[in-house]
């Protein structure tokens, strides 16, 4: 979601995809197209090499687009940043504040979003779990909510 975003020009973005105990760094600053990224993986090719091989790499050039990493997905956070998991039964949050008082931190931070709509996260690792509506949202959605609040707080036009 956050690849058709403007706050993808922050280089220091990177994504963790998570695909049946698998984990995938890719970084933003390679601007996949969202759609693109779907229909390959959805073709089946591009996830099989990716599977096999570990690692995609750029056809131009030996740069690494995509590759697996290995899990606890918490070796692979930033060291100090709180991990927030988003969840429509914690606690409801005005998140442009929210994003406020964590920009203020001026460190990095980890939202852990859910891929459904309803339920719980079952992770262990977040120090704070909060709900950015009151109504079931997409992941996508919330991921949107987000970008929209980071984007307001660093004047990302």
């Amino acid at each position: 979601m956050f690849l058709s975003k403007s706050i993808q020009k922050l280089e220091s973005l990177e994504h963790l995809k998570d695909f049946q105990d698998f984990l995938v760094n890719y970084k933003i600053i390679y601007c996949l197209i969202n759609t693109f990224f779907i229909i390959c993986i959805s073709c089946g090719t591009f996830l099989a090499q990716l599977l096999t091989k570990y690692r995609i790499r750029a056809a131009e050039s030996s740069e690494i687009l995509l590759k697996v990493i290995k899990n606890p997905i918490t070796d692979h956070l930033p060291m100090g940043a709180p991990i927030i998991a988003t969840s429509e039964k914690s606690r409801l949050v005005d998140l442009d504040e929210y994003i406020g008082d964590i920009a203020n931190l001026n460190k990095p931070v980890a939202f852990v979003v859910g891929a459904i709509s309803t339920g719980d996260l079952d992770i262990d690792y977040n120090e704070d779990s909060i709900s950015v509506s009151s109504y079931p949202l997409s992941a996508a959605v919330v991921c949107s909510k987000l970008c929209n609040s980071f984007e307001k707080i660093y004047d990302v036009l």
